[in-house]
C-alpha cells in the first residue's frame, strides 16, 4: 500500500469562478485566496521556468525572479504591439 507525504487536500480552493448566467458581455467574477507569492510562482512555472515546478521558482533569486517577471510582461508587450501593427496587412 502506498503511503502519501502529502496531506490530504481539505481546504476551500485557491481559486474560484463565480457563473453569472444570462449577463453577456461581462467578464466572470473570480476569487483568488492564493498569495502573490504563490501566483507568481504558478506563473513562472506555468512559463517552464524552475523546470515547471513552482516551488523551484520560489526558491530562486528575487533579482532573477523580477528579471523573468519584465522579461516574460516584454515578450507579451511586444508580441501584442506586433499583431496590432500588422493586422490589416
Amino acid at each position: 500500500m502506498l503511503k502519501a507525504k502529502f496531506k490530504p487536500f481539505s481546504q476551500a480552493p485557491y481559486f474560484k469562478v463565480k457563473w453569472l448566467s444570462g449577463q453577456k458581455g461581462r467578464k466572470p467574477e473570480i476569487e483568488i485566496a492564493a498569495s502573490e507569492l504563490d501566483l507568481i510562482c504558478l506563473r513562472l512555472a506555468k512559463a517552464g521556468y524552475g523546470g515547471g515546478i513552482p516551488q523551484s521558482i520560489a526558491d530562486m533569486d528575487c533579482d532573477w525572479v523580477m528579471k523573468i517577471i519584465q522579461y516574460e510582461d516584454f515578450c507579451s508587450d511586444y508580441e501584442k504591439a506586433y499583431l496590432d501593427l500588422n493586422k490589416n496587412g
